[in-house]
C-alpha cells in the first residue's frame, strides 16, 4: 500500500513539474476585444479616407481659381481662406518682394483693416525670410522661441510657431507664405506637407493674377498712346 501511494505521489509531481514546463497558450481573443481592435483599425480608416477627401476638394477648388479673372487681392483672399481649410493657422501673411532686398506685406489674413499701411521688412534682417527667400527652402519652425536664429517680426505679432513657404513658378520667386501659431507645437509635419502643396497652385495663381495685372496696365497704356497720336494727326 506504501508503495502505491509512493508510485503514485511521484506521478502527481510529475505531472505537476510537466505543466510548469509547459509553454502556456496565449488566450484568444474574445469577441468583444476583435470588435474593438476592428473598430479602431476601421475609425482610422475613416480618418484618412476623409482627410485625403478634404485634400483633393481644397486643391480642386484651389486649381478652379486659375481659370478665374480675379483681381490680386481677390486671389489672395481665396487661396489664404483655402489654406486655413487644411492648416490650422493664426494668421497668414503673402509677401511680394521688391528691389533692394525688401519685402511687402501683400495680404493678411485675417485682415487688419480695410486700408491697411504699407509694410515692409529687411530680408538681411531676418534668417527666416533669409533661408525661404535667397535659398527659396521652405522652412518649418515648431517652436521659434527656441530657434538659435528666430528674429521677431513685428508684423506678425506673438509667433509660437511659425511655417514659411516660398512661391515658386519655374525658378521665379513669385512671393512668400507665411503661417503662423500663437502656440508652439501646433503645426505638424502633415501641415507642412499640406502648406507646401497648396504653395503650388498659390504661386501659379499669384503669377496669373500678376500678368492680367500688367496686361491691363499695357493695354491702358496703349489706348493713352493712341489716342494721342490720334489728337496730334487731328491738329
Amino acid at each position: 500500500m506504501l508503495a502505491r501511494y509512493s508510485e503514485k505521489n511521484e506521478r502527481s509531481v510529475s505531472e505537476a513539474n510537466m505543466d510548469k514546463s509547459m509553454p502556456r497558450k496565449k488566450l484568444p481573443e474574445t469577441d468583444d476585444r476583435k470588435d474593438g481592435k476592428q473598430l479602431s483599425e476601421l475609425k482610422q480608416a475613416w480618418e484618412q479616407i476623409e482627410a485625403t477627401r478634404v485634400e483633393v476638394e481644397v486643391l480642386r477648388k484651389t486649381m478652379v481659381v486659375l481659370a478665374e479673372d480675379q483681381r490680386m487681392d481677390e486671389v489672395l483672399d481665396t487661396l489664404l481662406r483655402y489654406v486655413h481649410e487644411m492648416v490650422p493657422y493664426t494668421s497668414a501673411t503673402v509677401l511680394f518682394d521688391e528691389e533692394g532686398g525688401r519685402l511687402f506685406v501683400a495680404r493678411e489674413s485675417p485682415s487688419r483693416s480695410a486700408n491697411p499701411p504699407v509694410i515692409t521688412l529687411e530680408v538681411a534682417d531676418h534668417p527666416l525670410l533669409q533661408r525661404a527667400v535667397l535659398e527659396k527652402k521652405s522652412v518649418h519652425l515648431a517652436d521659434a522661441a527656441n530657434e538659435g536664429d528666430w528674429r521677431e517680426i513685428k508684423c506678425l505679432g506673438k509667433v509660437g510657431s511659425c511655417m514659411a513657404v516660398p512661391l515658386i513658378v519655374g525658378e521665379m520667386l513669385q512671393g512668400l507664405l507665411l503661417v503662423v501659431s500663437v502656440n508652439s507645437g501646433t503645426f505638424t509635419k502633415e501641415h507642412f506637407r499640406l502648406t507646401r502643396l497648396l504653395a503650388i497652385p498659390f504661386a501659379v495663381a499669384v503669377h496669373r493674377a500678376r500678368l492680367r495685372e500688367w496686361a491691363h496696365i499695357y493695354a491702358d497704356e496703349r489706348a493713352e498712346l493712341i489716342k494721342r497720336a490720334e489728337a496730334a494727326r487731328a491738329q
